[in-house]
């Protein structure tokens, strides 16, 4: 009896040992775990802030390409879109990956709202139901292109473009900046699609864009363009509109602006920076 009464003692006593250890470890594995979420939370607030740092420094590259690339760049004639890369620089610092990327949109390599409206030959481009959605949308005249999220999301499209996606969102079919608002907004020849040209030119024999679209395959750039073509599109040979995709991820935090500039005469100048997902 006074043995199974030990026994039973040392059992229990067991159980509380036992029961102490686990509260104990559990403690510690607490400890251990609100230490490693403030120590992420610490890194991940210097990564938030340092792309906030990198997304204020593309400027210079972009200025730097605005004044050597943008009055004299021609793409290809096959080219999508009107646009080009700038930069795609990705490195690695403890083990942490950075990348900076920034794509160059050509506003005048776009049609503008105003003019997708009011021409049948322009809104042939899209869908059938896309152009009707087009048509019947309130909008009226836009100064960036974060004033289309209503119609981009009638058309069921992603607003802001992107080179890497295979499908185009709304900022790649349709300008919106500076300058972009009437129907006779110009078109540069040395970026535009070749669909595009080729639709502002239909009612102008005199425009002949398949000499410049043969010249854009040769890479040579057309100095003149013509002037007018149909229905009062204005044909130039440089831009003084771009949009740039900027890009900057840290470790996992990324984040993109949307930034506008425009031709002054003498200098660009920033017309418009807006945050954007996806």
């Amino acid at each position: 009896m006074t043995r199974s009464c030990s026994q039973s003692r040392a059992g229990v006593a067991l159980l509380i040992v036992l029961a102490t250890i686990a509260a104990v470890t559990a403690s510690v594995s607490s400890l251990v775990q609100c230490r490693r979420l403030a120590a992420t939370g610490a890194v991940l607030r210097e990564w938030h802030a340092q792309t906030l740092d990198l997304l204020r420094a593309s400027e210079a590259p972009i200025l730097d390409w605005l004044d050597r690339e943008a009055r004299v760049l021609v793409l290809p004639a096959d080219s999508r879109w009107p646009c080009a890369l700038v930069l795609d620089d990705a490195w690695s610092i403890e083990s942490t990956a950075w990348r900076v990327r920034i794509e160059a949109w050509d506003q005048c390599g776009l049609p503008s709202l105003a003019a997708m409206r009011e021409r049948t030959e322009l809104r042939a481009l899209l869908p059938r139901d896309e152009a009707v959605v087009l048509v019947s949308w309130p909008g009226a005249m836009v100064s960036s292109l974060d004033e289309l999220e209503p119609l981009a999301s009638a058309l069921d499209r992603a607003l802001f473009p992107s080179m890497r996606r295979a499908a185009p969102e709304l900022g790649s079919i349709l300008s919106a900046g500076p300058n972009r608002g009437s129907a006779s907004a110009p078109i540069n020849v040395n970026t535009a699609p070749a669909a595009l040209l080729e639709a502002v030119s239909y009612a102008s024999p005199d425009v002949r864009i398949q000499e410049i679209l043969d010249a854009r395959a040769r890479g040579e750039r057309t100095a003149t363009a013509g002037g007018r073509a149909g229905a009062g599109s204005t044909l130039i040979c440089d831009s003084n509109v771009w949009s740039f995709r900027v890009e900057v991820t840290i470790g996992t935090v990324s984040r993109a602006w949307w930034c506008t500039y425009a031709f002054s005469g003498s200098r660009w100048e920033l017309r418009q920076r807006c945050g954007i997902h996806g």
